[in-house]
């Protein structure tokens, strides 16, 4: 009976407690961080102070989010209600420059009050956890960005003594697998956003005429992100209207170099086949559904099932709702910057060329376009533009999409190509220069080539899969010929669809394209030939 008095005594005492923790009357927020009271509290609720156990929260988010000042100020709130409390900040940097063990003594020592050295990495654990599991503790670790962090520093929840609360902020969700809850960071709303940047920009000595609707224009640019928004509000406070508005055209092609590094760090962390990935993401598939381009990353040896999935544990990037690609504007811009390089005006020296206006100069350009470009891996236009002038000269070209090309065919193509899908291609084949060995994908649509190429030059390399389709309209029994040739040089086939044909008659590829299948029968829906996929040439 005495016991159970005991528990519910517990309990009541622990809600009064966390009630008390999260009234507004109790929290002391520094007023200069918008909208933190929210956030504090609901990161106070979730560490569920009071309730006994060991508990270990994670706070995750694009860079310059807010994730530092969220932890800090939480932590400030509640460290008195602990046995010993510390906070081992910036740890992918003083890793970097320091060894873990360092990083272990900061803690010991701080926690414990007194000097305590460690050897090495083994030995610093074991310290940790002999000397941290009697005691409840409150430890902040900030920036952690490799596992191996975590093991040194917080390896278990047995570490540390009944009622201890570990937060860790992180760029990377992985590192969070173990966590007992993970925080998004919440940017800030339209209007926490002008408060914030009022705070930094606005001057009250000299007030700037039309602040308010320039200021919209910076939130807007922001797009919650509180460092853009201090560094931006910073760098305006003293300046005047011509000022703002020659900062705010500036922003539109060089974003502010502080930002940028500070986003920059977590794709420096990527490995080189995920910056290719997130690269591509950000010039050509934002606001794209996930799967329209998930044949070309493969082409192009991306993985990116599990690339993705690295872009979105770093926020780099998301999955919206409707299943498309998105990104934070700031983030996206980073992308575009690290892209543009040295070279922010030539778009020939770029790896990735997706603007309007510089594809069209490209275009335009006569004489520049008649030396070799050896630094465009994609060129991606929103609209149709003639392709014959600009593609020959590319010798990297990764991948090409044309949706279409009423001009005249283009004198070569670059060799390292490994995806094309050409609609209305304008030649009788393509350049004999052409030598399609790194081909993975290939797609024609609305071409009536009667040969892909001169000779058999695939003949030797299995990895092709083609996709030849044909329309309404087009003439099967003259198609069924021209399948024969179009196909000839193959090594693997891939599948062709013939979309909504009243009839087919003849033996589709007989001799050159063994065992196709008709899928569907000819009912007014799409018609799918597959051929089995080939373990060596025909």
């Amino acid at each position: 009976m005495a016991r159970g008095l005991q528990a519910t005594s517990f309990r009541i005492s622990s809600s009064m407690e966390k009630d008390k923790l999260l009234s507004s009357n109790y929290l002391n927020i520094d007023e200069e961080l918008v909208g933190m009271t929210e956030r504090v509290k609901d990161l106070i609720s979730r560490l569920e102070i009071g309730t006994g156990g060991v508990r270990m929260i994670g706070i995750w988010g694009v860079g310059g989010g807010g994730k530092t000042t969220l932890a800090t100020s939480v932590y400030m709130e509640i460290k008195n209600r602990f046995q010993g409390h510390c906070i081992v900040d910036n740890i992918r940097e003083e890793s970097s420059k320091h060894s873990l063990p360092t990083l272990q003594e900061k803690l010991l020592s701080a926690v414990l009050k007194t000097q305590v050295g460690v050897q090495n990495e083994e030995e610093g654990k074991h310290i940790i956890k002999n000397r941290l599991c009697r005691s409840n503790m409150l430890i902040l670790l900030d920036d952690v960005d490799d596992h191996k962090q975590l093991e040194a520093l917080a390896g278990s929840h047995s570490w540390f003594g009944y009622g201890s609360r570990i937060i860790i902020t992180t760029r990377n969700e992985h590192l969070l697998q173990k966590i007992d809850y993970v925080s998004p960071v919440r940017l800030l709303s339209g209007d926490e956003g002008n408060t914030l940047f009022k705070k930094h920009a606005y001057n009250d000595k000299k007030p700037l005429k039309d602040y308010w609707e320039l200021s919209l224009r910076v939130v807007s640019y922001a797009a919650g992100l509180p460092l853009a928004l201090k560094v931006i509000g910073s760098f305006l406070y003293d300046k005047d209207k011509k000022e703002w508005m020659s900062t705010l055209d500036r922003l539109k092609d060089i974003p502010e170099s502080e930002i940028v590094e500070k986003l920059k760090i977590s794709y420096d962390g990527l490995k080189k086949v995920e910056k290719e990935l997130f690269l591509d993401i950000a010039c050509f598939f934002r606001w794209r559904s996930k799967d329209d381009p998930m044949e070309i990353f493969e082409a192009c040896g991306f993985h990116p099932d599990i690339g993705i999935k690295v872009l979105i544990q770093k926020a780099l990037i998301s999955i919206d709702s409707y299943g498309e690609f998105d990104m934070h504007d700031l983030v996206q811009e980073m992308g575009h910057y690290i892209v543009r390089g040295e070279h922010p005006n030539n778009p020939e020296k770029h790896s990735r060329v997706w603007k309007h206006e510089e594809i069209k100069n490209m275009c335009l350009g006569g004489t520049t376009m008649a030396k070799e470009n050896d630094k465009t891996e994609v060129i991606y236009p929103d609209y149709d533009i003639d392709y014959s002038k600009i593609v020959p000269n590319m010798k990297k070209l990764r991948w090409l999409i044309v949706w279409k090309c009423s001009y005249e065919a283009p004198t070569s193509l670059s060799n390292e190509l490994l995806y094309i899908e050409w609609n209305g291609y304008p030649g009788s084949r393509f350049p004999d220069s052409f030598q399609p060995t790194n081909l993975v994908v290939l797609k024609m649509k609305k071409s009536m080539q009667k040969e892909l190429w001169k000779g058999s030059k695939a003949r030797s390399y299995a990895r092709i899969w083609a996709r030849r389709e044909l329309n309404w309209g087009e003439v099967l029994g003259e198609g069924v010929e021209l399948e024969r040739e179009f196909w000839r040089g193959f090594g693997v086939m891939g599948l062709i669809i013939c979309h909504t044909l009243e009839s087919t008659s003849g033996n589709i590829g007989h001799g050159v394209i063994p065992r196709w299948q008709l899928r569907n029968a000819l009912n007014g829906g799409n018609t799918h030939f597959q051929a089995p996929k080939l373990t060596k040439a025909l």
